[in-house]
């Protein structure tokens, strides 16, 4: 493959402008869907850390998730964790 001479930003922003409107979407829910999985992996890193040892429920762990990405969005937290309370145990 040839070597450009481009900076690797602009080679992005190529990418990205050659794009449809679809294949844009499709490309953010991707993303999303990448960090969504890797909170989730963290967070049953973290009670497995823990010492929590049995499998986590998966609308529980949703719910963890969700409060981990809203983390900084007090109202969101609040109704979330009254969730997570009826949830857990």
């Amino acid at each position: 493959m040839p070597q450009s001479t481009k900076p690797i930003e602009q080679l992005y922003r190529e990418a990205i402008d050659a794009m449809t409107p679809a294949e844009r979407f499709g490309r953010g829910q991707a993303l999303f869907n990448w960090a969504r999985d890797c909170m989730a992996r963290q967070v049953v890193a973290e009670r497995n850390a823990a010492g929590e040892q049995e499998p986590i429920d998966p609308y529980l762990l949703k719910l963890l998730v969700g409060r981990k990405m809203y983390q900084n969005e007090t109202q969101v937290c609040q109704w979330i964790d009254r969730m997570v309370a009826d949830v857990s145990p």
